[in-house]
């Protein structure tokens, strides 16, 4: 009888499996160490995965973790967690003003570490992170000093993507929300970013609305795998693949549209300081140095879609859930609309709807932490604390529970904000735009969102529409899933659903102020 023949492994196969344990071993012998002094807060888990990925705790239980470095801290509530960036210092929210304009801490450094900025694909979060700043300032000054100019851009995009997507059922009709606002924030934002004919691309707007969410999803699933092994990693996980595939569809998309942009800024009788066109904002902050066009409209894109798709999706649930304040907020509207139409001082003026949506970012932050930061160089803190040079580090954010702050903080109230306007000497203060230590839902200090102040004017238009022209509530019996925590991030599940109809507006919301 013959013998059976000795099973031979493939060279290749034999190859990648020698790549994989000295990849491994060289990830563990060089990994990042804990911080010396802080303790290190696990919730006691064994074996081979908490020892190669110590972090998947923060990505998957990031409240737990919270709470046991709150225990073992002593009382300080300084403590270090390990996430796929490495370790990471958690202060509490009482060192947020000390640290907010530090200049030994650095943002861009912080946040590159967590997007991953040198593989391909990550291209939007490289372009807004690199080192002149140039993106930040084409947000900071350009968008913000036009944000008269392109009120219109997205008072017609909202009107005609909410028309689109609602309808005019006068029954009450079914819509999982978030999905339906990620889809207008995404047009309303092109409009105003890239114009009408890409807002109304839907390849385009598909791209735009996967790229911020595989940016994010390829970004966390990176982090699960050890860091040697990654720039390999990122050519066979799928949400990467799709980053890159995205940034070539973008390019292909957006070639005409640079194109005219860079020929009309050849023309020196066009001031570009009077037009609405990204391409051209970056071609002036540039002053010729070289710009990715196609990275860069991506970030704003990203930067836009995240936050105002989140945030507008919370108010409407909060709005389901209390429909008690809904006819206030209506008279507020109609009433500034008829005064002022879209005029840049319109939205300033519905400071009810604006002290909403400041509570709805306390009650429901977006994160559990913010102000991630790297320290370029040691520092002490006020109490004596000693931050490590080259660490990374990250400030709680329980804004919610604040009762120094905000009294009953348990208590939901649409007027909190606005009442505290109403102190001598405090009116402009406490606006939703305002940054501070209890609210960082666009962070706090010198690296605070530059595009907060678009983002505040798109989310309140969009509720102008979305209140007078429909009626909104959850389907009787129905209970909202929660919320979904990963790492610092809180996000709506996306598949909330609520119930809109039709309803006729009180004033026209294309053409609203009245003829005195």
């Amino acid at each position: 009888m013959a013998l059976p023949r000795p099973t031979t492994i493939p060279v290749s196969l034999l190859g990648l499996v020698v790549l994989v344990t000295l990849a491994t071993i060289y990830s563990l012998l060089t990994r990042q160490r804990p911080y010396a002094g802080f303790p290190v807060t696990t919730l006691g888990e064994k074996g081979i995965k908490a020892w190669l990925l110590p972090h998947m705790s923060w990505m998957f239980r990031p409240l737990e973790i919270r709470a046991k470095g709150r225990e073992l801290s002593s009382g300080s509530n300084i403590y270090q967690i390990a996430t796929g960036a490495g370790y990471r210092i958690v202060l509490p929210r009482k060192f947020a003003d000390e640290l907010r304009n530090h200049k030994d801490l650095d943002f861009s450094t912080s946040a590159a570490r967590d997007f991953h900025v040198t593989q391909p694909g990550f291209d939007s979060m490289r372009e807004g992170l690199r080192p002149d700043g140039l993106m930040v300032d084409v947000v900071r000054v350009k968008l913000t000093q036009s944000l008269g100019l392109v009120t219109q851009d997205v008072v017609e995009e909202s009107k005609f993507s909410i028309d689109e997507w609602f309808g005019d059922h006068k029954e009450w009709s079914t819509f999982e929300i978030k999905q339906a606002l990620l889809d207008i924030v995404a047009r309303v934002s092109t409009r105003v970013f890239a114009g009408t004919d890409l807002a109304r691309n839907k390849e385009y707007i598909h791209i735009a609305k996967e790229n911020t969410v595989s940016l994010f999803t390829g970004a966390a699933t990176l982090h699960q795998i050890p860091a040697l092994l990654r720039p390999i990693a990122v050519w066979f996980i799928p949400h990467c693949r799709n980053l890159r595939k995205q940034v070539a569809d973008a390019r292909r998309l957006l070639a005409s549209q640079v194109r005219k942009s860079q020929e009309s800024a050849t023309q020196v009788d066009q001031k570009s300081s009077k037009t609405a066109d990204a391409f051209r904002w970056m071609m002036d902050i540039a002053k010729g140095r070289p710009i990715n066009f196609v990275a860069g409209q991506l970030m704003l894109s990203m930067a836009a879609i995240h936050t105002t798709t989140e945030m507008t999706t919370r108010a409407m649930m909060q709005c389901c859930q209390a429909p008690e304040i809904v006819d206030e907020l209506r008279k507020e509207i109609i009433r500034v609309l008829k005064e002022d139409g879209w005029a840049k001082t319109a939205l300033y003026k519905m400071k009810l709807l604006d002290s909403f949506l400041s509570e709805v970012s306390r009650c429901y932050p977006m994160g559990i932490g913010g102000m991630g930061r790297y320290t370029k160089r040691e520092i002490e803190l006020s109490d004596g604390t000693i931050l490590p040079g080259g660490s990374l580090v990250m400030v709680e954010n329980d804004g919610p529970g604040d009762a120094e702050a905000f009294p009953e903080p348990e208590k939901f109230d649409a007027y909190r904000f606005l009442k505290m306007r109403e102190r001598p000497g405090e009116e402009t203060r406490h606006q939703f735009v305002t940054t501070t230590p209890s609210n960082m839902l666009f962070g706090h200090g010198q690296h605070a969102c530059p595009g907060r102040f678009f983002a505040s004017n798109e989310i309140k238009i969009l509720f102008c529409f979305l209140l007078l022209q429909y009626d909104w509530r959850y389907e009787p019996g129905y209970v909202p899933p929660k919320n979904v925590y990963s790492e610092m991030q809180i996000t709506v599940p996306p598949n909330v659903q609520v119930q809109c109809r039709r309803r006729q507006p009180e004033i026209d919301l294309m053409d609203p102020k009245e003829v005195k």
